[in-house]
């Protein structure tokens, strides 16, 4: 309780210190009245998608980070390979062992012997 009496005198002794020392300080004779103009202006601010027409760049002026991989190129579709050297499977049996009956099966198998 005692310190803070002592600090709230010393606080309103520095307070009227201050007060005498101050003076209100006269405007200069010769200063500007008026505020403080800009000689050239700031322009707009622009928009982001302006900002960033202007950072982009031409495509094929930058290259990319790493090197492409080459792509492995698979060819779609039927490739005539000419006479069948016997590997492989037959496409004429395999459409007959597909057949549902055991009797379509043989059908098609015995029509296949007289090709």
């Amino acid at each position: 309780m005692r310190r803070c009496l002592i600090l709230l005198a010393l606080a309103a002794a520095l307070g009227a210190a201050r007060a005498q020392t101050q003076t209100p300080a006269a405007p200069p004779a010769s200063g500007p009245t008026t505020p403080y103009k800009r000689i050239n202006p700031l322009p707009p601010p622009e928009g982001p998608a302006v900002r960033r027409s202007k950072e982009a760049t031409i495509p094929g002026d930058l290259r990319p980070e790493r090197q492409t991989v080459p792509q492995v190129r698979i060819p779609f579709g039927k490739v005539y390979q000419g006479e069948s050297s016997g590997s492989g499977i037959d496409d004429s049996v395999a459409r007959c062992r597909a057949k549902r009956t055991s009797e379509e099966r043989e059908r098609c198998e015995a029509g296949l012997d007289n090709i």
